[in-house]
Order: C-alpha cells, then structure tokens, then sequence
C-alpha cells in the first residue's frame, strides 16, 4: 500500500529508513553483551551478579532509548540531509524517522 497514493512518500522511506535502521544496528551490543554477562554470571550460579547486570542493562537500555529518541526528534532533518535525501523529500521522512523514535526506548528494552 505504501506509494499507491504518493511516490515522494515512498522515495521518503529510503534515507528515512537507513536512519532507523542504522541507530537500532548500533544499539544491539546492548543485547548481545547482557546476554553475553548473564549466560557466564548463571553459569558460575551467581544471582548477585545476575541481578546487577540486568539492572544495569535495564538502565542504559532505558537511558539509550529515550536518547536515541531526543537525538532523532531534534536532528532528523540533518540526519536525513546527510544522507542525501533531496528538500522535498525530507518533511514526510523526518515523521517516519520521529515517529520509529517513539518506540526507541521500547526497543533498546528488547534488545
């Protein structure tokens, strides 16, 4: 359904996209490294250190999130002139961009 009614919209999704992208592909150390401390922290049976890891992941999960969420709220549009998105297109990718944003926080919690 996306481009059916307006191709500037479609062509929008492309820098707007990598945007979004880019930023959850830099985040997902967060996951990997949890479960990384985690899985050594169970095996030695030593819930101390589970506990702290996933308070501490908790935390910057929540931290990176609502600042992934300012930095794209307030720069989008520089992000996507960066990458080459043309004047026009740049209103209807700045909202995609703003609302992915939204759900940053969410997402670096499930990550």
């Amino acid at each position: 359904f996306v481009g059916r009614a307006n191709l500037l919209e479609l062509a929008a999704l492309g820098p707007a996209t990598t945007v979004s992208d880019i930023t959850a592909y830099l985040f997902s150390w967060l996951g990997v490294g949890t479960i990384t401390f985690l899985a050594q922290a169970t095996s030695l049976g030593n819930q101390d250190e589970v506990d702290r890891y996933t308070r501490t992941a908790l935390y910057l999960a929540v931290t990176c999130g609502f600042g992934v969420f300012a930095w794209h709220s307030t720069c989008a549009t520089g992000l996507l002139t960066m990458l080459g998105a043309t004047p026009e297109m740049l209103a209807p990718a700045a909202t995609y961009v703003k609302i992915r944003a939204i759900g940053f926080p969410v997402s670096c919690l499930n990550a």
